[in-house]
């Protein structure tokens, strides 16, 4: 008999630079059942990452230091299968292609309603997990 698969990573890393998504964010992806490490750059999110710790990362396109596509392509040389949502104030004209071609697997326009939250992390894979 195989050894039982290890249980998915409840974990998710928020990485945006503007405090009122951090502080509105953070609560919403808790009460689905995640924890969240929220960090401020992408430095720190690159000390925090691990591969396999996290569901998924949600970051910011504008960060201080380095954009989000730079983030992504570091975070996708560390863990190949990391799922990532990208979002951005900025018109989504300018960043799709360049989103999807760098690996991002989710886009949400901000500000973003619930729904359009959960509708990306449905469409990446990465269902809320149980309550229990």
């Amino acid at each position: 008999m195989p050894p039982p698969e290890p249980p998915a990573p409840t974990r998710v890393l928020l990485v945006d630079d503007d405090e009122w998504v951090g502080f509105s964010t953070q609560p919403l992806l808790e009460e689905l059942g995640y924890e969240v490490d929220w960090v401020l750059g992408g430095r720190q999110a690159l000390e925090r990452f691990a591969p396999g710790r996290y569901a998924f990362v949600l970051v910011d396109y504008r960060l201080n230091g380095m954009n989000g596509v730079e983030l992504l392509r570091h975070l996708l040389g560390r863990d190949a299968e990391v799922k990532a949502i990208l979002c951005t104030g900025m018109p989504r004209t300018f960043v799709d292609e360049t989103v999807f071609n760098e690996g991002a697997v989710g886009f949400l326009d901000k500000p973003w309603p619930l729904e359009d939250l959960l509708r990306q992390v449905a469409f990446i894979g990465a269902e809320p997990p149980p309550r229990g």
